[in-house]
């Protein structure tokens, strides 16, 4: 379904993309991480659910836990959507 946020007294929702899932391990790890680092990066909350559901779509697409430059794609995921 995507993720939602409740921010300053306003709700944010950034639908998922489809993807065919492989494995789910790290799925919320890799959202977390994509999340906190575009906040961290000064993103709008929308770019950072954004970023957190592209990462986790990429873990997902995979067997294991972590695939090598996954976050680079969305890192310029979050850079294009600003």
């Amino acid at each position: 379904k995507g993720a939602s946020a409740h921010y300053q007294g306003q709700r944010f929702i950034d639908p998922a993309r489809p993807v065919a899932p492989v494995d789910t391990t790290g799925a919320g790890d890799a959202f977390n991480a994509g999340f906190l680092g575009a906040w961290l990066s000064g993103e709008s909350i929308v770019a950072c659910l954004r970023a957190g559901n592209e990462m986790g779509a990429q873990a997902i697409s995979g067997r294991g836990g972590f695939h090598a430059g996954s976050g680079d794609t969305a890192l310029a995921a979050s850079a294009a959507a600003r």
